[in-house]
């Protein structure tokens, strides 16, 4: 066992230990409450897009499944909307709408991606707007690095140092499972590690919560999610066309947007992080104004990959992570629609004459 994963697992054990006397007496707060349900659906909607990107087998399914069901039995129950504010409400109607087209294998709308996106700028701003400059302390519960909504929230988020990014990892872990998942978890990583095999669990190094799955196969895809699409290439062959007297102008306009990107795929992103972001998104703009077209049409592939980057959140491995999104609760549903499909495709396949 390394060193990160050493400090992991006694950052856990003594989680685990603190839990019951650190939980907050009475039911979490309504803002909590919201915070919850939003991860929880992105959660599922992304165990979806996983499923689907993991090609699992039906044997993977069903014993993934029996390890869903030991984790749902104890898992917290979903939340009930309560008087949360109109916009989250509209963000979670449009995950579960988006959910539910997933699970049946619709195809995603134009409308309903333009939705999500909307969605998911609500949600980061709602989760922005509780984020605290600095942790209050070590243990589980959400109101140590979240505090009541303030729409002008004037404190820095707080920098994600190793220590800080394991509370935080935990914290999310409780939050989703609570304490008996919680307990479990570790115990279980290791059979979903071996149900997975080596070359699919490696997949999960990269891994991060993908929405709207690519549309567009034929792209390198990272379980559910691509390194890049469309519009990425848009971007770069329209930078090319802006004229030279033009392009100053139009940089700093593009460069200034990439916050809202920032915050849209990492709400507690902070200054240095978006002026990184930024600075990025400017040297790639102009590379691929500096190329002859041969030039451009040979590195526009890698140049587009590095501007996906920017909109995938910040990644890290850790050993239990495929079996965190993978027995997320709501997965039993998730896996038994699954199943239903491999079977619609088995009894087609048989079909078929020879």
């Amino acid at each position: 066992m390394g060193r990160d994963s050493m400090m992991r697992a006694t950052v856990l054990a003594l989680l685990i230990w603190m839990a019951p006397a650190a939980a907050p007496a009475g039911a979490p707060p309504e803002w909590e409450l919201a915070l919850r349900e939003l991860d929880s659906l992105v959660h599922e909607i992304s165990l979806i897009n996983l499923v689907n990107g993991l090609l699992l087998t039906r044997e993977q399914t069903m014993q993934l499944l029996e390890l869903a069901k030991q984790m749902e039995a104890t898992a917290p129950k979903a939340a009930v909307a309560g008087q949360w504010p109109s916009e989250v409400l509209t963000c979670r109607r449009t995950y579960v709408e988006l959910r539910e087209r997933l699970l049946k294998g619709e195809v995603v709308s134009a409308d309903l991606e333009r939705r999500v996106v909307e969605a998911r700028a609500a949600h980061s701003r709602y989760v922005r707007s509780t984020v605290l400059g600095k942790p209050r302390g070590i243990d589980s519960s959400c109101t140590h690095c979240h505090s009541p909504p303030q729409a002008d929230r004037r404190d820095e988020p707080m920098a994600l140092s190793p220590a800080t990014r394991f509370q935080m990892d935990i914290a999310h872990i409780f939050a989703d499972y609570g304490l008996a998942g919680m307990v479990q978890l570790p115990n279980l990583a290791a059979k979903v590690d071996a149900i997975l095999g080596e070359g699919r669990r490696g997949l999960f190094a990269k891994f991060a919560c993908c929405l709207v799955p690519p549309s567009d196969l034929s792209n390198p895809v990272r379980v559910g999610q691509a390194d890049y699409g469309e519009k990425e290439m848009e971007l770069l062959r329209g930078v090319r066309k802006i004229p030279a007297s033009d392009w100053p102008v139009a940089r700093e306009a593009l460069c200034r947007g990439m916050d809202w990107v920032t915050e849209l795929v990492s709400p507690g992103a902070t200054a240095a992080r978006k002026a990184e972001a930024r600075e990025t998104l400017g040297k790639v703009m102009d590379r691929a104004r500096a190329l002859s077209d041969l030039e451009f049409e040979l590195e526009k592939d890698s140049l587009a990959k590095d501007v996906g980057k920017l909109s995938t959140p910040p990644q890290d491995d850790w050993r239990e992570k495929a079996a965190f999104f993978l027995l997320v609760p709501g997965s039993v549903k998730i896996y038994e629609s699954y199943l239903d499909r491999l079977g619609r495709e088995e009894k087609a396949g048989a079909a078929k004459p020879q």
